[in-house]
């Protein structure tokens, strides 16, 4: 059944992002979803593993306080993922294998954290002769990892990345996600795609046109910001605040989302919402958090205004 326009963009918050300087810290972290489930604003939340017993237990039991409205948890796995030792789609078959069992053992840590999605990304890019070759190898570790995630009634989110930019991975163009989603999804209905806003901008492709080739699988989208100008010093996926001089205005946001919403995409169950703006020397005591969620507050307002 389709979803009130009010319901159509679910918000959530990047913790270890609006956190960035405190993101090691996973008291801190767990204070903060404290405060978020206190707060009644967004229904998900994302942050990275914890490796701390106690502190995972303290998550699943705040999630489970009594009228709490956070009712998805995301576990992003994309700090592991990003060592030089662990890649998805590496040709070295026991790199590879290794790489799936170090996801596994996240997703056993994210289930006890009380996650119902567990993020990941593909390893580095290679050349032309080696693509078909680690693409098949992407797809063996998403199968793998999916089929265990599913015993554990977890989503797993792929998100693609820039191919030249700044990340250089190999899952990049949307077109490419489309093709690889296709062949994934025909058989694990528990993988769906994470939008990332600078890395489709940086790869440049057009929001809405990168929407309606994923739309079947769309879940989450991250709103983050880039300056496009590849002679600018702040250039790549550097998470800068929303707006100029940077191509994420809150009318680019919306505009997505309105394109979404008429199109159709996810209309059952929205779509998860997030602002990937990194807390930094300039953004100091919980500014990052604040801004970023006046940011997502007054799209969603415009969306509501916006929509017929």
């Amino acid at each position: 059944m389709a979803l009130d326009k009010n319901d159509y963009i679910v918000p959530s918050v990047l913790l270890s992002e609006a956190f960035f300087l405190n993101k090691d810290n996973k008291k801190f972290i767990v204070s903060k979803i404290e405060h978020v489930i206190q707060d009644g604003f967004f229904k998900s939340i994302e942050i990275a593993p914890i490796a701390d017993a106690k502190l995972r237990k303290q998550v699943y039991k705040d999630l489970q306080t009594k009228d709490c409205k956070v009712k998805e948890c995301i576990v992003w796995a994309s700090e592991r993922l990003a060592e030089p030792s662990v890649n998805l789609n590496a040709l070295d078959e026991s790199v590879r294998k290794k790489s799936v069992d170090d996801v596994k053992a996240i997703l056993d840590i994210a289930k006890e954290t009380g996650a119902t999605h567990v993020g990941i990304n593909a390893g580095p890019n290679v050349g032309i002769l080696q693509r078909s070759s680690a693409y098949q190898a992407l797809i063996n570790s998403v199968t793998e990892i999916a089929d265990y995630a599913k015993t554990l009634d977890i989503t797993v989110l792929l998100e693609p990345l820039d191919r030249f930019a700044h990340k250089k991975k190999l899952l990049g163009s949307t077109r490419d996600a489309k093709e690889l989603f296709e062949i994934i999804c025909a058989n694990c209905k528990n993988v769906k795609l994470s939008l990332d806003t600078a890395h489709t901008a940086l790869n440049r492709e057009d929001l809405c046109e990168a929407c309606d080739l994923v739309a079947p699988f769309l879940n989450c989208v991250h709103l983050s910001n880039a300056v496009l100008d590849f002679e600018d010093p702040l250039y790549g996926d550097n998470h800068i605040t929303p707006g100029l001089p940077g191509f994420l205005t809150t009318k680019a946001a919306e505009r997505l989302f309105l394109h979404a919403y008429k199109k159709g995409v996810a209309l059952d169950t929205g779509i998860k919402a997030a602002v990937e703006f990194r807390q930094n020397d300039l953004y100091k005591c919980d500014r990052a958090f604040e801004y970023g969620t006046d940011f997502l507050k007054q799209i969603m307002l415009e969306f509501c205004l916006d929509v017929k």
